[in-house]
């Protein structure tokens, strides 16, 4: 008897956690995921890529998942994917598994998950389109020397499951006794077309920069390329770009007898790594360089490194190493030449949106 008890016992277990497990929330006001875990988050879809979902979750605020760790997917609302060799669709979105199902009014269209390039939701919604982050420094010390440094950068993004477009700011100003020992601005922004999951053209960029103790009064350069993601998954993605572009620099001060001004065709290439190291912890690394002709610099890089600590809801802890360096930077009025390297450390505060 006691066994006939304990195998009834079992069948309704496994009857009751299939029924469980087979439990789908209804995607009517919100959408729905599923993480391999089992647990559920009821929330809105931000949009994909790199393999990251963004995800405003009921509960828990702005959260990243890893696209593999999703198990299942559902939108409420209208989903705008772009597939490799396909382009982009639109519709209501199930994912289960490595299963894609689109569900519009001419129909449905079913994908293998590996064929995602990115994804937005919200069609009909700009504000869905947009992020970023800005983070501020400031450092001040008193006594012997009276000093103060502060330092900014900012990014915004608005990508689309086809294009993506970014602008970043960064600028730094100091102070020693009363002496301005610091003043540079860069101001660079993208214009990105995807193709496939790894290669994307730049039909646009363009850069202004100012560092009026590299002798730079105003320097303009526009370009285009293409890029590939040499390698892209949840946890990292190494990025590079190439390509021509046209370069102006203003000088503050020349020598005698030479123009204040210079035009030149320039090459550029850059580079973009990301890596998470932990949940909370992620390393960044960018450099990119111009090649140009002499009275332009010859060889002008600009590279950084930061460790990006999550801190709370969605502010972070930035820590940052940046190197600016000219081959070849031009003398002043005076006879002054700037060094080659600049080198600059910063601790700031960040906060996304």
């Amino acid at each position: 008897m006691k066994k006939v008890v304990l195998v009834l016992l079992s069948l309704g277990t496994l009857i009751f956690a299939n029924d469980w497990d087979e439990a789908v929330p209804t995607a009517d006001k919100f959408d729905w995921i599923q993480t391999t875990s089992g647990e559920w988050l009821k929330g809105e879809i931000k949009g994909m890529y790199d393999d990251k979902l963004e995800f405003d979750s009921d509960e828990f605020n702005i959260q990243t998942i890893d696209f593999e760790d999703i198990k299942q997917l559902k939108s409420h609302s209208t989903t705008s994917l772009n597939i490799e060799d396909k382009g982009t669709i639109e519709g209501k979105l199930y994912i289960k598994d490595n299963i894609i199902t689109l569900v519009s009014e001419e129909g449905s269209t079913t994908v293998e998950r590996a064929s995602i390039i990115s994804l937005t939701n919200g069609a009909d919604q700009e504000s869905s389109y947009w992020s970023g982050k800005i983070a501020a420094g400031l450092s001040k010390s008193s006594g012997n020397t009276d000093k103060s440094e502060f330092n900014i950068k900012a990014n915004v993004k608005r990508q689309t499951a086809l294009t993506r477009w970014t602008a970043n700011y960064l600028g730094n100003y100091g102070k020693s006794d009363g002496f301005e020992t610091e003043n540079n601005h860069r101001l660079h922004s993208n214009f990105d077309i995807f193709q496939t999951r790894n290669f994307f053209w730049r039909p646009m960029f363009a850069e202004y920069y100012r560092d009026p103790f590299q002798n730079i009064a105003q320097k303009y350069t526009y370009g285009v390329g293409a890029g590939y993601d040499i390698y892209a998954n949840s946890q990292t993605n190494w990025t590079v770009f190439a390509g021509p572009a046209i370069q102006t620099t203003k000088f503050v001060a020349v020598q005698p007898g030479e123009d204040d001004k210079e035009t030149t065709g320039a090459f550029i290439f850059a580079t973009h790594y990301d890596h998470e190291l932990t949940h909370t912890i992620d390393f960044i690394a960018a450099y990119q360089v111009y090649l140009v002709n002499k009275r332009s610099g010859t060889y002008v890089h600009h590279a950084l490194a930061t460790l990006e600590t999550e801190l709370v809801n969605d502010f972070d802890l930035d820590f940052t190493f940046i190197w600016d360096r000219v081959q070849d930077p031009t003398t002043d009025s005076q006879g002054d030449t700037p060094k080659r390297d600049d080198y600059k450390t910063v601790l700031s505060l960040g906060y996304s949106f």
